[in-house]
């Protein structure tokens, strides 16, 4: 059985329908993994911006407090920022990942990850 959909209160506020229906029927068919990656954009700084489903099947609290995250190709870092979060227990909640100056990544970045 897959965990709940958690929306903090900034996404509720300002998320689309369809961003929201995009991101219910990914979390039906079943999240498995801690960060799995939903779609990537970018904005007009040419900042990557990677928006990530944070499952937390855990009793407590998942929270990350100025943590690095890593933008990888395979085993190679290509760039890393820093971030803070907190995930509720037992849920699954979205998240935008933003490496600044990071649009050369594009074409050739695999995975995100805890650095």
């Amino acid at each position: 059985m897959t965990e709940p959909l958690y929306l903090h209160p900034a996404w509720e506020r300002t998320i689309s329908q369809r961003d929201l229906d995009a991101i219910k029927h990914r979390v039906e068919r079943g999240v498995t993994e801690l960060f799995t990656v939903l779609w990537v954009a970018t904005n007009y700084r040419n900042d990557l911006l990677i928006t990530i489903l944070i499952r937390n099947n855990e009793q407590e609290a998942f929270t990350l407090t100025n943590e690095p995250m890593a933008l990888m190709n395979e085993a190679e870092e290509l760039c890393r920022e820093t971030f803070t979060y907190h995930v509720p227990p037992n849920c699954i909640m979205p998240w935008t990942l933003i490496f600044e100056d990071a649009l050369h990544y594009t074409s050739v970045w695999t995975h995100v990850k805890k650095a």
